[in-house]
C-alpha cells in the first residue's frame, strides 16, 4: 500500500451491487447498546470527510454485507484514512463515551502497513497529560528567554522554593 497525500478531505466509498441495499458510511461517536456503534450517517455511497474520527464504511453485495473501519487522522496540512480493525474501532468508542479526546486514542502501527491501533485509556491519559506538561514546559521556556540570565536564576529558585514550601499553594496568575 502506496503513501497517501495529505488532503483536505478525504473521501470514503461504499460499494453496492445493482439493486442491493444496506451500504453506509457513518461516523462512530461511541457505543450503543443493541447496535454496537452510536453512529452519524454521512453518505450512501461515497462521503468526503473533513474531519478527523473513527467511520464506519458498509458495503453491500449479492454475496453479502462487509464493513471497513476507517481512522480519518491529521498529517501535516490535511488529513488521511488509515485501517483499523473491528476491535480496535470498539475501543475507541468505548474510550469516546468516557470523553477521552479522539487524538490521544490511536496509534499508527508502521509494522502493520499503517493500520491503526487502539491505545489503552491508561496510555491515553498519560499522552494527554504529557502533551500538557510538553505544553507548560514549552511556555514557561518561552517566557525565561526573554529575561535576563540573573532573573531566570532568580524565577527558579522562587519555584524551587515553592515547591519546597509545606503549604505549597497553587501560584496566582498575574
Amino acid at each position: 500500500m502506496g503513501e497517501q497525500q495529505a488532503a483536505a478531505s478525504v473521501r470514503l466509498f461504499a460499494d453496492k451491487d445493482y439493486n442491493e441495499t444496506g451500504n453506509y458510511i457513518a461516523r462512530i461517536t461511541g457505543r450503543k447498546p443493541n447496535v454496537k456503534f452510536e453512529r452519524d450517517f454521512v453518505g450512501k455511497v461515497s462521503a468526503d470527510v473533513v474531519d478527523p474520527g473513527l467511520y464506519e464504511v458498509r458495503h453491500a453485495s449479492r454475496k453479502g454485507k462487509r464493513t471497513e473501519y476507517w481512522v480519518v487522522v491529521e498529517e501535516g496540512d490535511g488529513l488521511v484514512k488509515k485501517r483499523c480493525d473491528e476491535a480496535d474501532a470498539l475501543t475507541i468508542a468505548k474510550n469516546l463515551d468516557a470523553g477521552h479526546a479522539f487524538s490521544h486514542l490511536y496509534r499508527i502501527n508502521e509494522t502493520n502497513d499503517g493500520w491503526i491501533d487502539a491505545v489503552k485509556v491508561g496510555a491515553a491519559k498519560k499522552a494527554a497529560a504529557a502533551a500538557t506538561i510538553e505544553g507548560a514546559v514549552q511556555g514557561c521556556q518561552a517566557l525565561l528567554a526573554k529575561l535576563t540570565a540573573a532573573e531566570r536564576r532568580k524565577v527558579i529558585q522562587a519555584l524551587k522554593k515553592h515547591e519546597q514550601s509545606e503549604e505549597a499553594q497553587p501560584l496566582k496568575e498575574q
